[in-house]
Parts: structure tokens; sequence; C-alpha cells
């Protein structure tokens, strides 16, 4: 990763955080914000965990721009094409899948987290 897509990514979830806590409030629920978790000798990060009583949501932010290749297999991979350059990286799904194993590891409740993915800029998104 380079500086310049670090820094974007941390912009992107200063934003999403930023409405995460204007929504928390109208909305009555909970949010922790980058929650380091431990599994399988190492650790991950979740970028918000969200509590509400309806749901319990891993939310897993991504500052991808240009347009995003979805498969229609939510485990196969995932293509990003931007300034002329084809990416293919890390399918956000597993990686959000990790974080939920995680977070029901350290409990002793098996909790049905929902798996989001959220874009904070705006990607055009394809399903392929």
């Amino acid at each position: 990763m380079n500086l310049n897509s670090g820094l974007k990514g941390f912009k992107g979830e200063v934003s999403i955080n930023n409405i995460l806590k204007t929504l928390s409030k109208r909305r009555n629920f909970k949010y922790l914000k980058t929650a380091i978790l431990p599994i399988n000798g190492s650790v991950t990060q979740v970028d918000f965990m969200i509590f509400a009583k309806c749901a319990m949501i891993c939310l897993e932010v991504k500052a991808w721009s240009g347009e995003i290749y979805v498969p229609n297999n939510k485990y196969d991979s995932w293509r990003v094409v931007y300034e002329n350059r084809d990416i293919t990286p890390h399918n956000p799904i597993i990686q959000n899948d990790v974080h939920i194993k995680a977070a029901n590891y350290l409990s002793p409740l098996q909790i049905n987290y929902i798996n989001y993915i959220v874009f904070s800029e705006n990607p055009v998104i394809h399903n392929r």
C-alpha cells in the first residue's frame, strides 16, 4: 500500500464515521470504530461494528474509485479499473468474514453479524 492509498482509506473511514455519528443519534444505535480483534495467533482490524436492536453489522470501508466489478459468486475475485490500471484487490467480503469470525471467537454467543461493504467514494459498480 502506498501513502496515497493509506491516506485515502483513512479519509474514507473519517467520512463514514461522521455519517455514523449523526445517524447513531437519530436512530438509537451504538458503534465501535477500529476494533482490533485477535484471530489465529494474529489480529484483524474491523473498520466499524454497529450494534442495533434489529441487527449487528461489521462494516468494511473501501475508498475505491473508478469502476468496480463485483462477481456473482461472493467469494470470487473483485476487479477495480482506475486511471488505466486494472487491479484485483483482496475480496472485501472475505476480509469482512474474517472480522466476523474474530468477533464471534471473543463472544460466548454466535452472533449473526451482517457483512456490509461501504464505498466512501462514488465508484461505478458493475455486477459480473
